[in-house]
């Protein structure tokens, strides 16, 4: 995301903007189950991706969450919150390897409890753009990515 153009502030003003029209329209939209009138505070746990360069973008961002060892989150007025959440989808990214961080150092969280990064990876066979020039490069991609939650997935036919 730096490398685009944006930074952490920008991602705390989006999820303040989003943050706000998600809880707003979920409070119109929900009824008071526990019937006290008390307004609920939620917490808006966003996923986070893009296509091409955006796809990039999302697994920067991903790289920087973990430097920060928290995921970047707003207070909204009414005291919900508003985080960017540990899932990255990237559709037609990835095969520039050196432009992928190292993301295997999964350590988002304390000691006692971790939180792994989930990353989601879609590719398409007749891309030809967004693809490995060999197995190596594949595998070198792999190696940067969480060993559990990590799926790298091709869609056969896809363009």
């Amino acid at each position: 995301h730096r490398l685009l153009g944006a930074g952490m502030n920008d991602v705390r003003r989006l999820l303040k903007s989003a943050g706000k029209d998600v809880v707003k329209y979920y409070k119109q939209t929900t009824v008071d189950r526990r019937g006290d009138g008390a307004q609920n505070k939620l917490i808006v746990d966003w996923s986070h991706g893009g296509h091409s360069m955006g796809g990039y973008a999302a697994l920067q961002l991903g790289g920087e969450i973990l430097q920060m060892h928290e995921l970047p989150s707003v207070t909204l007025r009414d005291g919900s919150v508003s985080q960017v959440g540990t899932q990255i989808i990237a559709w037609a990214a990835g095969n520039i390897v050196q432009s992928v961080p190292n993301l295997r150092t999964n350590e988002l969280g304390t000691r006692e409890k971790k939180t792994p990064l989930r990353v989601l990876i879609l590719l398409a066979s007749n891309d030809n753009i967004a693809k490995f020039a060999s197995n190596s490069q594949r595998l070198e991609l792999i190696s940067k990515l969480p060993q559990r939650t990590t799926t790298l997935n091709t869609i056969a036919g896809g363009n």
